[in-house]
């Protein structure tokens, strides 16, 4: 195995992937989650964290493994590896279509079972457990169980932007120190400038905004600014599972006729509401950004 960086162009199970730490997030550039960074000329002296691909799944989302370590990238992936893992594994998509994270080693010998304790792990789907690469009906009585005790998380599927933004967090708390605001402000000029699409529509409905993940579009919505007033007055705390059950009501009393091709994907920092359909979404925002504003 050795460095990569951009030889190789087609993902495997056990490749090494560097997490940029520097690249913008939604507070520093708009529309970055859409770039494609297959031109850029990474430099292994800047500061990544690592994540390693432990299942491709083509159909659906990624399974990855994110490890404790950050910095520059190693000679060698054993500093890595054996610096063991920042969080539980996660549900990944985008990360390789668009080039965002780079691969950094290829282990031909990886085994996913020995190397990462595959089926060991799984996540919840309703009244299903992903584990071991199968969906298996367990009962919602038994999901909810698992569920409450921690057992399992729920199986959401994260953009990088969202990982990245996680990943500096916890290694924030476990001591890691590294300045993301003049990091990212440093390599602004350098990285490729994101295309003004959706740019106009965005600016209407904001803070909402409306994000492609690879054919399915998204409107999200950060929680925890955006009209806590209104929330208060409801008793509700103004978090993005909050803004879900109040979506869900809006679209069911006033446009009940495209609820069933919407997806809720929400967490607690994050309102998240999904869809093939991009028509229905940008109906959805308007008039819900409107029912918003008037305090309805």
């Amino acid at each position: 195995m050795g460095i990569v960086l951009k030889k190789y162009k087609e993902k495997s199970d056990g490749c090494i992937f560097a997490i940029p730490l520097f690249l913008p997030d939604w507070t520093i550039r708009e529309g970055d989650e859409l770039i494609n960074y297959g031109s850029y000329q990474w430099n292994p002296n800047d500061t990544y964290a690592f994540a390693r691909l432990i299942e491709t799944d083509r159909s659906n989302a990624d399974i990855v493994e994110i490890f404790s370590y950050a910095g520059s990238v190693p000679e060698y992936p054993d500093v890595i590896i054996k610096s063991s893992r920042l969080f539980y594994p996660v549900q990944i998509v985008m990360h390789h279509t668009k080039k965002r994270w780079p691969i950094v080693f290829i282990d031909a010998e990886y085994d996913k079972v020995r190397d990462s304790e595959y089926g060991q792990f799984g996540f919840l789907l309703m009244s299903q457990l992903r584990i071991g690469g199968e969906y298996r009906e367990i009962g919602m009585a038994e999901a909810n169980r698992l569920r409450a005790e921690g057992t399992y998380p729920a199986a959401v599927i994260h953009s990088p932007t969202q990982l990245e933004n996680e990943v500096r967090k916890v290694l924030a708390e476990n001591g890691f120190e590294y300045d993301y605001q003049a990091d990212a402000l440093s390599h602004l000029d350098q990285l490729p400038k994101p295309r003004e699409k959706n740019a106009s529509f965005n600016k209407k409905i904001a803070p909402f905004r409306l994000v492609d993940l690879d054919g399915v579009w998204s409107i999200c919505l950060d929680a925890g600014d955006y009209k806590q007033d209104m929330m208060k007055q409801k008793g509700l705390l103004g978090n993005g599972y909050d803004w879900e059950k109040i979506a869900q009501s809006f679209i069911e009393a006033n446009m009940p006729e495209i609820f069933e091709a919407l997806s809720f994907d929400s967490e607690a920092g994050m309102f998240s509401v999904q869809s093939k359909n991009k028509a229905h979404l940008k109906r959805f925002a308007e008039v819900f950004k409107a029912a918003c504003e008037r305090g309805t």
